[in-house]
């Protein structure tokens, strides 16, 4: 019992201390050596690319589009979140590793490499969501029909 608790004990003081200021200025500084802002603006440009070359026929709708991504891809309110995210779960030495990495050449080619990595996944997700989306609106109306309901909004 000493044991389960000591291991508790100590688990919640290592959570509790996880977020210090020190962790949250090398997350930052991770972010920014490691290219993250890029990727994000790169995933937010393929995006809308994709989709509109997937169907031309949104193309008069760009705008709107453009505006949405740029919404959902908005590297201001995610900094902070990803912040947070790496401080609760990096260890200051960890951190401080990670920044040792990124300052590295195989860090700096790795952290040049995220922007046309994320442009080209987000590429794929829409393309790939484009030639699979029929075969899935086709199985959810033989759901309903099979249920005798419409489908139903998806709420996101």
């Amino acid at each position: 019992m000493r044991l389960i608790l000591g291991l508790v004990v100590g688990f919640v003081a290592t959570t509790a201390a996880a977020q210090t200021p020190a962790q949250s200025r090398t997350a930052n500084e991770i972010l920014d050596l490691s290219g993250y802002r890029e990727a994000v603006r790169a995933a937010d440009s393929a995006y809308v690319h994709q989709v509109l070359r997937s169907s031309p026929e949104w193309q008069p709708f760009a705008d709107i589009l453009e505006d949405w991504s740029h919404r959902v891809y908005n590297w201001q309110a995610w900094r902070p979140i990803i912040i947070k995210r790496l401080t609760d779960t990096f260890t200051q030495v960890e951190l401080d590793s990670l920044v040792a990495f990124f300052q590295t050449n195989v860090g700096r080619k790795w952290a040049a490499m995220r922007v046309p990595l994320q442009a080209y996944l987000s590429e794929l997700f829409v393309k790939t969501q484009v030639e699979l989306l029929p075969a899935l609106m086709e199985k959810l109306r033989a759901r309903a029909a099979q249920l005798h309901k419409p489908l139903p909004p998806i709420r996101t």
